[in-house]
């Protein structure tokens, strides 16, 4: 009788988790890479994440405070945590005390709030770096700013936390100079916090760090149009511009339309030689398409339902259109031009607007397509971007490709068509960011969209909303320091207000 020999597999280490590992990822279509890179040259000196101008003045004194006295890296971050974690109790406690500026939010406010409410800030509990400290990274805060304030050179960019040549140390400490006392104490009382209201973060625009920062902030008037300074000083200039004309009701479209459509943008005294508002109107205007891309792709993958086909998904977004061709469609939709030449408000067309998604994306985005052969110097220059960024998959240009290729045919082809990109570009990125952990040998995928040969399914729901571009921050931290006013009140610009005429 024969024997057959035992064979033997190899499954692989049994302590390794060999499984991939899905996580929800930023940005699934990438489309936003364009649009965040010119934002950032356009609006320097902030970001999504700055809400408070002090933080400017503090991070600046601490940097200058270590530099004098030769502290560690491990003291700078001590004192930086410390002076943090005191400026947040002392906004704490002025919001109690009902005078504090809404507007004006702390880093760490929740947790730093809850610290106070036995009657004691416990500075350094909270400023420690162990579980239930007011912020996980080591640097507190400071890294959100970092970018900003090496931009307005209160910080350098070179050789740790150091002060930068924009920072004026008289002036900050004139202001701020006494957190530095407060913050050596390992606990404050809430009387001391409420009877140091002068360091709130709300105050920077009645301290001596207030002028200084205000003036650096506006930009100076003989600086190089396209310095860095330069930039932002016109960015400032045209929103002054923008608050009275639209009221600014919502900075999102308010702001934009104006800067989109108006035609004060190229006529204003203040506008008309600004080369950084033209591009402001194609950024704007590029900004339709890319919040229309989140929003397709966000209805697309709502409409997943379990495991579904690619088939069922191409159908679904061929129902939500009629049937046309795509010339026929491209046809229909309200005109991107004004008599005089100038972009007309189509996005903002009753026709559009009133149309459901994923219908109103579709339309917004063939916009873009028509847009891009009709725009010229630097506002085409904003809208598409220079090199690679032109053409991309999704781009304006890509778009305006990819109708004139399709003229003949159907819309419910065009849109069939478009899921399978769609689909197949979130894979392809997904998997371009995957890592590998090594701790526990599993793959991790950035994607919430999985697809296995032809079936499609979603672990969780995308977002849509819109892109920030960073006028908000502007706007809130111009104000905080006397340059503007707030939203909706009759005069755009503040107290100082003066240094961006």
């Amino acid at each position: 009788m024969e024997v057959q020999a035992p064979v033997f597999g190899v499954a692989g280490p049994g302590w390794v988790d060999t499984e991939a590992k899905r996580f929800v990822g930023q940005y699934p279509l990438s489309v936003e890479r364009y649009l965040l890179n010119v934002v950032a040259r356009l609006a320097p000196g902030v970001t999504t994440v700055t809400n408070s101008a002090r933080y400017y003045a503090l991070h600046g004194m601490v940097a200058h405070e270590a530099q004098t006295r030769h502290l560690t890296t491990d003291e700078t971050i001590a004192l930086l945590r410390s002076c943090e974690v005191v400026m947040g109790g002392i906004s704490q406690a002025h919001v109690a005390g009902g005078e504090h500026d809404r507007s004006v939010t702390v880093h760490g406010g929740e947790i730093i709030g809850r610290g106070l409410a036995g009657g004691f800030l416990d500075v350094a509990g909270l400023s420690g770096r162990e579980n239930g400290a007011y912020a996980q990274d080591s640097w507190g805060f400071q890294r959100a700013y970092r970018g900003a304030e090496m931009t307005l050179r209160i910080v350098g960019t070179t050789g740790g936390l150091v002060p930068g040549p924009m920072f004026d140390s008289a002036r900050v400490r004139a202001g701020l100079g006494p957190l530095l006392d407060l913050a050596q104490e390992g606990s404050l009382s809430g009387a001391t916090l409420a009877e140091a209201s002068a360091l709130c973060a709300c105050r920077i625009g009645t301290g001596p760090d207030g002028p200084w920062f205000a003036e650096l902030f506006a930009g100076s008037p003989t600086a190089p149009a396209m310095s860095v300074s330069g930039i932002r000083r016109q960015t400032l200039r045209m929103i002054a511009v923008a608050m009275p004309s639209s009221g600014l009701g919502s900075m999102s479209t308010d702001l934009a339309r104006f800067v989109a459509y108006d035609p004060l943008l190229l006529n204003h005294e203040w506008l008309a030689e600004s080369v950084v508002c033209r591009m402001w109107r194609g950024v704007a205007l590029r900004a339709e398409s890319v919040n229309s891309w989140r929003s397709l792709w966000a209805a697309l993958v709502a409409a997943i339902n379990g495991q579904t086909t690619r088939a069922a998904l191409c159908d679904w977004l061929a129902d939500h259109v009629p049937a046309k061709s795509v010339s026929e469609f491209v046809a229909a939709l309200p005109s991107t031009r004004t008599v005089e030449g100038a972009p007309a408000p189509a996005e903002h067309d009753p026709a559009v607007t009133g149309a459901a998604e994923p219908l109103k994306a579709l339309m917004i985005l063939m916009l873009g397509g028509v847009r891009h052969g009709e725009l010229t110097g630097h506002e085409l220059l904003g809208f598409r971007g220079e090199g690679a960024d032109i053409g991309e998959e999704l781009a304006p240009l890509w778009m305006a490709r990819r109708i004139e290729a399709w003229a003949a045919r159907s819309m419910k082809d065009f849109v069939a068509d478009l899921v399978d990109v769609l689909i197949n570009r979130s894979q392809r990125l997904a998997l371009r960011r995957s890592v590998f952990d090594k701790r526990s040998g599993a793959v991790k995928i950035p994607t919430r969209v999985h697809v296995r040969d032809e079936f499609v399914f979603q672990d969780s729901q995308e977002g849509a909303g819109n892109v920030s571009l960073r006028w908000t921050q502007l706007v809130r931290i111009g104000a905080q320091v006397g340059l503007f006013n707030q939203p909706g009140q009759a005069s755009a610009l503040g107290e100082r207000g003066a240094l961006l005429e």
